[in-house]
């Protein structure tokens, strides 16, 4: 639920650049097409050479080796993918996302960097090596015994604005960099944020292209920079930003273009089924449960959609088939089996269960209480 005031989240840099480490197009652990025992063991191997994954971290380590004997127990089950159930194959499938994203990020980060430098007054010269994590480390060291007024003042900045809409009756959450003010963005209802384009982690123009393009979160979005080329500002518009406002600026200025942002923004109406504590965001695909990102297939969500349009009401067999499968009716077993996947996503996880069978009838999806 929104608040009945302008609810708004204030991400605004508290340092310079931070390095980056993070490869986009580094090729993922998990090959496709290859046999999934065999690159178990592959990746445990690597995980022990300590030269592979030398940036990763004791807990990330030891989360990758939980989730290796996950997939590795499955795997050692089925002979392939396909043999295994739909419920086994898609937590295969989380986890071997867990796997990808940890490990990709750690390689790398484990990635020497060398380059020859040449001695003063002689033709000697040395190669000095680094990984890129680092490398990152000493750029990121350096922009803070560089930066220290510039962080003062973005901070001053943030606390200022954020005191002055509190003060006016607003409320406003902060993310000091871009990572923690996308994910407040996506996992929250706001009616406007405020993004500095000079964000730690992920800059501002990325928070926003990712909020746009990959949550689909149409929040209106007002972008404070001290960039004041056309190009940077038709950046920040393609980006996907609402508007945009130059530093120095009057906090009733940002008060106003808030309030005439969030009356816009207002206008664009969310499709969200809702039954309970589970939601399930029809314009963005998203289920949650107890405020908890669920991960359904295609055959689930479409399960899932026609018990929640009818709860607490009882949806038939045929019904269900039907708005699934249409004319092609599969197996008598399919639609157990994709039940019985729905349930372990769920309502396994949690304490209520949701879903009930009617034998003999169908199934409905409604609160203990219903």
């Amino acid at each position: 639920m929104k608040h009945p005031v302008i609810s708004a989240v204030l991400v605004s840099a508290l340092a310079l650049v931070a390095a980056s480490a993070g490869a986009k197009s580094a090729e993922e652990v998990f090959l496709p097409g290859k046999p999934l025992l065999q690159q178990v063991e592959r990746i445990e191997i690597e995980l022990n050479d300590g030269e592979t994954y030398s940036e990763l971290r004791q807990e990330e380590r030891g989360k990758v080796r939980e989730t290796l004997v996950r997939i590795r127990a499955a795997a050692e089950q089925y002979p392939t993918k396909d043999a295994m159930p739909e419920s086994v194959r898609t937590e295969v499938f989380n986890d071997q996302q867990v796997v990808n994203t940890v490990l990709t990020q750690a390689r790398e980060d484990s990635r020497l960097i060398c380059r020859r430098e040449k001695t003063i007054g002689s033709n000697m010269s040395s190669t000095q090596c680094m990984t890129v994590a680092e490398r990152a480390r000493q750029k990121d060291k350096a922009q803070r015994d560089m930066g220290q007024a510039q962080r003062v003042d973005n901070s001053d900045i943030a606390a200022n604005l954020g005191d002055y809409l509190e003060d006016r009756g607003h409320t406003v959450d902060f993310a000091a960099d871009g990572v923690t003010g996308l994910h407040l963005a996506v996992v929250h209802e706001f009616d406007a944020i405020v993004l500095d384009l000079n964000l730690p982690g992920m800059d501002g123009i990325e928070v926003c292209r990712k909020l746009r393009n990959e949550a689909r979160k149409q929040t209106p979005v007002l972008m404070l920079t001290a960039r004041d080329s056309l190009d940077n500002k038709l950046a920040g518009f393609d980006s996907g930003a609402d508007d945009y406002l130059i530093k120095p600026f009057a906090l009733q200025e940002v008060e106003v273009r808030l309030n005439a942002l969030s009356r816009r923004g207002k206008g664009v109406q969310t499709r969200v089924l809702e039954t309970g504590d589970l939601e399930y965001n029809l314009d963005t695909l998203e289920v949650r449960r107890q405020g908890k990102l669920l991960q359904l297939n295609p055959t689930a969500l479409k399960i899932l959609q026609a018990l929640m349009e009818a709860a607490p009401a009882v949806v038939t067999r045929q019904e269900l088939e039907t708005r699934v499968w249409g004319e092609e009716l599969p197996d008598s077993d399919s639609l157990r089996v994709h039940i019985h996947g729905l349930r372990a996503v769920v309502d396994k996880p949690f304490e209520v269960p949701m879903i009930q069978t009617r034998h003999g009838i169908g199934y409905r999806i409604a609160t203990p209480e219903a």
